[in-house]
């Protein structure tokens, strides 16, 4: 055949693809490829047998081409077909160095750099994946592939925002594409963004209403959220589109067990567990019940068990080996315990910087110092913020149910609506007269924001708990935006705080620092660092509350808690662990029953283990003794 004749049975073939069946065009077009000497219908072939699902065919095509050229011949098109059809049955290796071989001959190619992203990143290779899909967007910034995959890593990485910026970018490019609306929702909700969440994945099981992990996801979003009625309904509905999805049935005896329903909980957990081989989602969710907590030798046979499947996934092994790590801590197995969180940590270690870390702090420490003092009369709303802050497990969530127990101050939880305020332009980017505009609407925002998360509570509320604790890193942004703020800082011996969080899974999105020792030690640098500065110019309506005071004498402590407040000692704050509020997040066991001692020195147990954190904190000037 000569070349104009290839050409025109190209044409003549793809012509039809549209009223056509694929198989019959690719069996008409094969019959003419030994015909054509330069092997563009081989080439052609291989394309329709990769989207046949026939990559063994696709290959003995690139091989009859391969036949007919020079051997030094950079055949891009060739080396990409075959690097395709050798992923489509899984042989990464050798897809990955044809993809590579295809990009080096036309270095402008964007699939080729997008592909071999792709089968670099099966085969664990993250950073070699994330380049190439970066170069892929470099050279087409709408490549829908290189946006998709580079924000799957991004994500896998934690770092959500630049994860979100390149789902949104695909997604302007398919609104309709409910499985990139749920990509994006689930993100949001790990980014702390849970209403953003809750409408992403509202949009997604929109367009794909028979989708029951869908369902399942918005269930997720919107117990983040504080919906918790809507959380119930969504994860119900995903149980009736499908019986046997069981992360869904997790969720909701997670859901029902925290409302107080574990015996309905136990119930629904007991009844899937006794049918074949447990689901590892479902024996994590049947230990992690409130009555179950004490873990006894059934449920750690059972726990083991589902850890040692070799068909569990890595995140619920890790998951899992928290909860072994507790049975063994609980029988003062502390070396056996220690090496469980250990490895369950370390299955989850992601990259975390100390370097920008310590830059971080210095920059934070200098916004402080230069933080000018406002009269402490400018009351702006009928109810007052109240911000605690500190360490995750240094007793946020305790003085915050200690507080919520006063009939005059609502909880608004662990939320994130300050950060999403300082997300606006900075301070520094906006005029010297525009600044305390900045600010007001700053702190108009975030009202807006409480008062649609706590409801009516609010109304007749003369203070207003958050308690996320990461806000110990916006002291200026909160003195500045909130002159009637209280800020109550929640302080624990370092090296129990940083066991503690060691110890802790944190569920699905842990904090960066929390699975390694050393990076626990930095942090809790970063935090001390932060409130030194903070001290340094007077710690304005800032109530330091200690956990080791609050355990030994809680009458005192919440007496001179409510105090700084200006509200008188009410009943209902001593006996806290009565109190009928939901808490979502790891404390929730622990605040549910009265204050007892056994935290207090329990890392103490751990010591010889613990030398990197000890280490750690000394480096930075902290004592861990």
């Amino acid at each position: 055949m000569t070349e104009s004749q290839v050409a025109d049975a190209l044409q003549r073939v793809r012509a039809r693809q549209t009223s056509q069946p694929l198989l019959t065009l690719y069996n008409e077009l094969s019959a003419l490829a030994d015909q054509d000497a330069s092997g563009l219908i081989d080439l052609e072939c291989a394309r329709w047998a990769i989207a046949l699902r026939e990559p063994a065919r696709a290959l003995a095509h690139i091989a009859k081409i391969r036949e007919r050229m020079p051997p030094d011949d950079p055949a891009a098109a060739v080396d990409y077909e075959e690097g395709r059809a050798l992923n489509n049955l899984g042989r990464l290796d050798a897809a990955s160095a044809c993809f590579e071989r295809a990009r080096n001959a036309r270095p402008d190619w964007a699939d080729a750099h997008a592909a071999h992203a792709h089968a670099v990143r099966g085969l664990g290779r993250a950073d070699a994946a994330l380049a190439s899909y970066e170069r892929a967007l470099e050279l087409d910034p709408d490549h829908q592939r290189a946006l998709i995959g580079a924000a799957e890593v991004y994500a896998q990485r934690g770092e959500w925002a630049s994860a979100l910026a390149r789902a949104e970018r695909a997604q302007a490019r398919a609104p309709d594409d409910g499985r990139l609306h749920a990509m994006r929702g689930q993100w949001l909700q790990s980014a702390g963004q849970p209403e953003a969440a809750c409408e992403a994945l509202q949009r997604a099981t929109a367009l794909c209403p028979a989708d029951a992990a869908m369902q399942s996801a918005l269930g997720s979003a919107s117990q983040s959220a504080g919906r918790l009625e809507a959380a119930e309904q969504a994860y119900t509905h995903a149980l009736e589109l499908d019986p046997d999805l069981h992360p869904a049935a997790a969720a909701l005896a997670g859901l029902w067990d925290l409302t107080g329903r574990t015996e309905r909980a136990r119930h629904l957990l007991d009844d899937r567990l006794a049918i074949g081989i447990p689901d590892p989602v479902l024996v994590l969710a049947s230990a992690n019940l409130s009555d179950r907590r004490q873990v006894d030798d059934d449920t750690l046979r059972l726990v083991l068990n589902a850890v040692a499947q070799p068909a569990t996934p890595p995140h619920l092994s890790a998951l899992l080996r928290f909860r072994v790590g507790d049975a063994l801590d609980q029988r003062a197995d502390y070396a056996a315990a220690f090496r469980h969180y250990a490895d369950a940590n370390a299955a989850r270690r992601v990259r975390f910087d100390h370097d920008a870390l310590a830059r971080y702090s210095a920059i934070l420490a200098d916004r402080i110092a230069r933080t000018q003092m406002r009269s402490r009369t400018e009351l702006a709303a009928t109810w007052r913020p109240i911000f605690i802050v500190g360490l995750p497990r240094s007793g946020t969530t305790l003085a915050e149910q200690i507080l919520a127990a006063h009939p005059d101050v609502a909880a608004a939880g662990e939320v994130r609506h300050l950060a999403l305020a300082a997300a606006a332009p900075a301070e520094s980017e906006l005029g010297s007269e525009t600044v305390d505009a900045f600010h007001r609407r700053i702190g108009r925002s975030y009202r807006e924001r409480m008062r649609a998360t706590v409801g009516s509570d609010l109304e007749d509320a003369a203070f207003c708990t958050d308690k996320m604790w990461q806000n110990f890193e916006q002291l200026n942004l909160i003195h500045a935006a909130f002159p009637d703020a209280v800020i109550v800082h929640c302080t624990r011996h370092p090296m129990a705080v940083g066991w503690s969080i060691f110890q802790r899974s944190f569920g699905a999105a842990p904090p960066p620092f929390s699975t390694d020792l050393r990076d626990i030690a930095a942090y809790i640098g970063h935090h001390h660092r932060v409130m030194t500065a903070w001290r340094a110019i007077g710690a304005p309506a800032t109530v330091e509350l200690s956990y080791e005071a609050l355990v030994d004498d809680l009458e005192e402590q919440v007496a001179r808690l409510l105090g700084a407040l200006g509200l008188a000692v009410h009943p209902n704050c001593l006996e806290f662990h009565a109190h009928k509020r939901v808490v979502t997040t790891e404390s929730f066991g622990q605040v549910s029953r009265p204050i007892y001692r056994t935290a207090v020195d329990h890392w103490r147990a751990y010591a010889p283990s613990l030398a990197p954190l000890a280490d750690g904190l000394a480096q930075r000037g902290i004592d861990p003794n």
